[in-house]
């Protein structure tokens, strides 16, 4: 995807985020490091629960830290969704790889967070009959991240997980943020 407007003023950050900062004013790069030091100062994070894995990283080092360390049952949940940025595997490995993640159980990853498996329109449809419901949460949050609002979704989805299992998941969170610091500075 390319930059450009989103017919709202604001430059399109949906595909590519490295690319997509890379081709749009440093004050976008500035901006997502300023809303990401206020998060990570509002969320008063802790170490997490002591008896879960406290992992965050790229998507890559997730994963061969849960390989390595013989962790089973636990999956890297990428933050925003890995389509939602411009991500798929197959296509596009380094990059989907790159992308930062927190680690979180796969039954967590199943059962509560709004973004695993293209569940939310089949879970939060519209109980209205004349109101539309939207095809996707994925769809959702891309339509979000095109109009400038990245950092809501990152701040949306680490709130999402806080909600559902409290502080448990606090140090990959922690860890999460750092990784997203330096995804967002890598040129």
């Amino acid at each position: 995807m390319s930059s450009g407007n989103s017919g709202s003023g604001l430059p399109r950050i949906a595909g590519n985020i490295r690319q997509i900062l890379n081709e749009n004013p440093p004050q976008m790069r500035e901006n997502m490091l300023f809303e990401l030091s206020v998060l990570r100062d509002d969320l008063e994070l802790t170490e997490g629960n002591p008896d879960l894995p406290q992992l965050g990283g790229s998507y890559a080092e997730v994963r061969k830290q849960l390989r390595d360390s013989g962790i089973g049952g636990y999956t890297a949940h990428h933050i925003p969704s890995a389509k939602a940025q411009g991500a798929k595997r197959k296509e596009n490995r380094p990059y989907y790889d790159s992308l930062p993640t927190v680690a979180i159980s796969i039954v967590d990853h199943w059962d509560g967070t709004d973004s695993y498996g293209g569940r939310q329109g089949r879970r939060h449809r519209s109980f209205l009959p004349d109101v539309p419901r939207s095809d996707s949460y994925k769809n959702e949050i891309t339509a979000e991240i095109e109009e400038g609002n990245f950092m809501n979704v990152v701040r949306n989805e680490v709130y999402n997980i806080r909600d559902r299992f409290g502080n448990d998941y606090d140090g990959g969170i922690s860890r999460y943020l750092d990784a997203l610091e330096a995804f967002l500075q890598d040129k």
